[in-house]
């Protein structure tokens, strides 16, 4: 009870952020609470915690401008929020053997390194 469940930062990868847009998803809700009280997408605020994520732009499962439109609105907000692009990529960004996968690490790290949670290399 005296810790917080509120992140410090989030490092997203192929995040879905509009679950309102997902059918799936509002199937699984049965109606039983509006997808709007549990959707990242309707919860942007100022305030939230700083974030980065990483988006395909071939995935088929998050459309790529659903995370997009969120970042923006995270900004315009007032918060961190940071998107690298992978254009040719699917879901998986290549899977744990991609040569991305160095590349997006590096950019983990920096972006910890520049909060403070992470000592620079």
């Amino acid at each position: 009870l005296q810790l917080s469940a509120c992140p410090d930062a989030l490092v997203l990868i192929s995040t879905p952020v509009d679950i309102c847009a997902d059918p799936w998803f509002v199937e699984l809700l049965d109606g039983q609470i509006p997808c709007q009280e549990l959707s990242p997408a309707s919860q942007v605020r100022p305030g939230l915690p700083p974030g980065v994520f990483f988006q395909a732009g071939k995935d088929d499962m998050v459309p790529y401008t659903s995370v997009a439109a969120f970042v923006e609105q995270m900004r315009l907000a007032g918060n961190r929020c940071e998107l690298f692009s992978y254009p040719d990529d699917d879901h998986f960004l290549g899977g744990p053997e991609s040569p991305r996968r160095q590349e997006i690490l590096g950019h983990i790290e920096r972006f910890l390194v520049s909060l403070g949670y992470r000592s620079a290399p």
